[in-house]
């Protein structure tokens, strides 16, 4: 049996699938399997999978509707991966490294770290703009100090497609439980680092593709999405609070991802637009980190009351 799963999740990507999974293949002295999990694709992707039918490294699956892109990495890690350790690769990135695999389950042998991450570029498909993401930390490092430093690296604190996670750990950890919750990777990282040791390859090793199409591009427009992805930021500061981290680290990184602005931000949002959804979030933000709820309570109830005591003054204008 190999020893690492390279999920590659697919759906109507045929431009960009080929260069992942050859990357993937280019991975040099490094025992691994590779699922490509088919999202029922209209684009050629089936066909165009028929060309490595014969690679024993290699399984395509195709879903005979789509699932959805929580639902079809849950099927792809926890039914079709056979191995214990997995990396989640997005249809549109790429490996540029290919002795990262190598490197990493080197790390994994000798030190048995909760977690392992590494460096990469992040391009912008539209400004052709290519911008490296280098972790502040190397080798292996208390896990502590990657959760504390979340929102302090530019120009984003991970890249999903070079992580390495256990799957008894996501299973643990609900990981891909929310359907809605499209920051899901970093909800799982985030828990497991206040739980042990972190390895870090802070070399560069792999690209994300940032353009149009990203599906974290849509969490804005979407009440459930706004609402599910507030708990990759709530639930790992929870998960912290239970297990006694200090409160050094525990105020570094509320300081850093600014948390209760962001709860705030998330509720205000839901009181316009959806009020089932809000009362259902201001419960689950109540239940996580009442510390912070008291006087957001309160704030909260002005700007409802500011709301509709404008709404009334102007239809009090608009009447002859």
């Amino acid at each position: 049996m190999p020893k690492i799963s390279v999920i590659l999740p697919t759906f109507n990507r045929i431009d960009y699938l080929p260069q992942a999974l050859e990357s993937i293949l280019a991975q040099q002295d490094a025992d691994f399997e590779i699922i490509v999990s088919d999202n029922a694709s209209t684009d050629g992707t089936e066909a165009y999978m028929q060309r490595y039918a014969a690679d024993p490294r290699i399984r395509y699956s195709r879903n005979t509707s789509n699932i959805g892109m929580v639902g079809n990495w849950r099927k792809a890690i926890f039914e079709l991966a056979q191995t214990e350790w997995f990396l989640l690769m997005s249809d549109d990135d790429y490996f540029t490294d290919p002795t990262y695999l190598r490197d990493a389950s080197a790390l994994i042998d000798a030190h048995q770290p909760t977690f392992v991450y590494a460096g990469g570029e992040v391009i912008d498909t539209v400004t052709g703009v290519a911008t490296r993401m280098t972790p502040p930390f190397d080798g292996v490092v208390d896990g502590k100090q990657v959760f504390a430093s979340r929102g302090t690296v530019a120009p984003q604190d991970i890249i999903l497609c070079n992580m390495l996670f256990r799957r008894s750990d996501a299973r643990r950890l609900g990981f891909l439980l929310n359907e809605h919750n499209l920051s899901t990777d970093s909800e799982l990282y985030l828990k497991l680092a206040v739980e042990g040791p972190v390895g870090v390859i802070p070399r560069p090793v792999c690209v994300y593709r940032w353009h149009p199409g990203n599906l974290i591009k849509t969490v804005h427009k979407s009440p459930k999405l706004l609402r599910g992805n507030l708990e990759f930021l709530v639930l790992p500061y929870a998960h912290a609070k239970q297990l006694g981290v200090d409160q050094a680290t525990l105020t570094a990184y509320r300081q850093n991802v600014q948390l209760p602005q962001q709860i705030e931000h998330t509720l205000k949002r839901l009181q316009q637009t959806d009020e089932a959804l809000y009362q259902e979030c201001l419960a689950f933000a109540e239940r996580h980190v009442p510390e912070f709820m008291a006087k957001m309570r309160r704030r909260l109830r002005l700007k409802l009351i500011h709301r509709r005591l404008r709404s009334w003054l102007g239809l009090q204008r608009a009447q002859p």
